[in-house]
């Protein structure tokens, strides 16, 4: 991919540390008539313009995906990837954390992943070898909505905010 390796040689000019890296995805719609043409259904690299989520609110919109890697000092995308309107993150994060970790952990040395809910998932944690990881437990799991439940009326009852510190250390 010709943008990884601009991306890859703008860190290295720039003496970035890039052993932290966001992983995001995001859908934008699209106006228009699309996919109307005769398409290879097996054609890996052509984008499917399709209903998806909609942030608007309107599922009657065709969307298009865009996932990105950046790294944290200057926010530069070390990873780009187009993707269809109604990918799932779930799988699209552990088909790039399969694809993608290797290369740019030995590329611009990433170490540690930091992503929404949607990283958390047995397959693409076990894909994760190796690598560091920060997410959210998704509430979806019975003990995280217990334990939400359970701390939020004991911050209700105390008027306490819950603060959490975390440092990352050099190796």
């Amino acid at each position: 991919m010709l943008y990884s390796q601009v991306a890859v040689r703008a860190v290295s000019r720039l003496g970035l540390c890039c052993r932290l890296g966001h992983l995001d995805a995001t859908g934008f719609h699209v106006d228009g008539e699309y996919n109307r043409g005769e398409i290879l259904a097996e054609d890996s690299r052509v984008i499917r313009i399709a209903p998806g989520y909609s942030r608007d609110h309107r599922p009657d919109l065709n969307q298009v995906v865009l996932q990105l890697i950046a790294e944290r000092q200057a926010g530069i995308p070390l990873l780009m990837e187009a993707l269809d309107g109604n990918n799932s993150d779930k799988s699209s994060f552990r088909e790039t954390v399969k694809a993608y970790m290797d290369q740019l952990n030995h590329e611009v040395g990433l170490e540690y992943l930091i992503a929404d809910s949607a990283l958390y998932t047995a397959d693409t944690l076990g894909e994760m070898n190796g690598f560091y990881w920060i997410t959210r437990v998704p509430e979806t799991l019975d003990l995280a909505r217990f334990l939400i439940q359970a701390t939020a009326l004991d911050l209700m009852k105390n008027g306490s905010v819950l603060k959490m510190d975390i440092r990352l250390v050099p190796k």
